[in-house]
Order: structure tokens, then sequence, then C-alpha cells
């Protein structure tokens, strides 16, 4: 989310940021590049690619994944 005043009221708000995902740091594009990645590679060799942590690897592929059966 991020802060922003309101010019009608004068008071702090928070905008909603809808291309990023619930309580997450990335983009559902970034989840989705991720996913399809996984596919055909190591969660440790898209880790490096990416300069990720391997755990923050692995939540992604999961969240694409769920995506996908939803």
């Amino acid at each position: 989310m991020r802060r922003v005043a309101c010019r009608r009221c004068g008071k702090v708000k928070c905008e909603r940021l809808e291309f990023l995902l619930a309580n997450a740091l990335h983009t559902e594009r970034v989840t989705r590049y991720d996913g399809r990645r996984c596919r055909i590679g190591t969660i440790q060799d898209i880790a490096k690619e990416m300069n990720l942590g391997w755990q923050t690897v692995k939540r992604l592929e999961i969240r694409h994944m769920r995506a996908q059966l939803g």
C-alpha cells in the first residue's frame, strides 16, 4: 500500500496497488514468470537467475500453481 494525501478531505489514506499480490513484495507478473521457469529449471537455478532466495522462489511457485488450479 502507498500512503497519499486526499485532496478533498486533506486526510492521509492508503492506496491499494492492484498489481501487487496480497501481502507480497512481488508483482503478479513476477509470480507468473517464476512459475513458468520452475517448469523447466530447478528452484536453485531460478533463484540465482532472479537474484532471490530459494524460499522466495518456492513461495512464488506455489502461488502460481494455486492460481493455475483456481
